[in-house]
């Protein structure tokens, strides 16, 4: 845990430098929580919107480091740390100076201007982490009215992915296509990413978790698929331990990916 250097911020009166005026209805979401613990089927207690806006002001203002692995067969570059950084004009890969948390007290909205993202490899090999700290007011039903406010939650959170993949080229070289896949997410709201997928070729597991203190929902898809018949395909999603893993192996081509979520590094005062 780093230490941050200490410093005064009027903001605006909420906790945070902006005022939250993102709000998002979660009724017809399949999994939600709260930063203070409440849960879809579930109603708010006045103590548990309070600790939802403690939570995502703590979780705004000091966070540092994602932690965890992720990993694929077709390249050994390393994804950079997934640390806070500040922002330059791109969207992907930021500059290498951490963000502490006196520098977000000013110049940036409460949306798309508070994530980061991290990216290595190449289309067949491409590895990515994320932080969004993208903070929502939450409502079970619509969101104009006041009466269905349930607390503060991440839009996004944090995140991880990996993919290995073989395709055929013009000269059939390698003969056969094989793909694994692995995403992982951990924020306020379920992704489905089990959408559209061919049965038997997916695991797609999903938990309600406490993750460094904070309520929070996991989603984990493992994903394989292989062209050559008598190909072999593995995966394996547990949304409790924060990981998964995908391979696919015939005579020609092989492929093994793996990612993991371990939590948070935060910064003390």
């Amino acid at each position: 845990m780093p230490t941050a250097d200490s410093f005064a911020a009027l903001g605006k009166g909420n906790g945070f430098p902006f005022c939250v005026t993102r709000k998002i209805d979660v009724s017809s979401k399949e999994k939600w929580t709260t930063l203070g613990g409440t849960q879809k089927g579930s109603s708010p207690s006045n103590s548990e919107i309070q600790t939802s806006l403690a939570n995502a002001v703590k979780i705004f203002w000091n966070t540092n480091e994602l932690l965890g692995s992720v990993a694929s067969s077709k390249t050994s570059t390393a994804l950079p740390s997934i640390i806070y950084r500040k922002k330059d004009s791109s969207v992907f890969n930021p500059t290498t100076d951490p963000e502490q948390p006196k520098d977000r007290a000013c110049g940036r909205s409460n949306y798309f201007d508070y994530r980061n993202y991290y990216t290595v490899g190449q289309s067949n090999s491409q590895k990515l982490g994320f932080i969004n700290l993208m903070i929502m007011r939450m409502y079970n039903g619509d969101s104009s009215n006041e009466n269905n406010f349930v607390g503060y939650g991440l839009e996004s959170g944090f995140g991880v992915s990996t993919i290995s993949n073989d395709e055929p080229g013009p000269s059939g070289d390698p003969p056969s296509a094989g793909d694994a896949r692995v995403f992982i997410d951990v924020g306020s709201l379920l992704v489905d990413y089990s959408v559209g997928r061919t049965d038997g070729t997916f695991e797609f597991d999903t938990a309600y978790k406490t993750f460094n203190g904070f309520p929070m929902v996991v989603s984990v898809l493992a994903t394989a698929t292989a062209g050559l018949e008598g190909s072999e395909i593995e995966f394996e999603a547990d949304a409790s331990a924060i990981s998964g893993s995908a391979s696919y192996s015939n005579s020609d081509i092989s492929g093994s990916v793996s990612a993991s979520i371990t939590g948070l590094d935060l910064y003390t005062y």
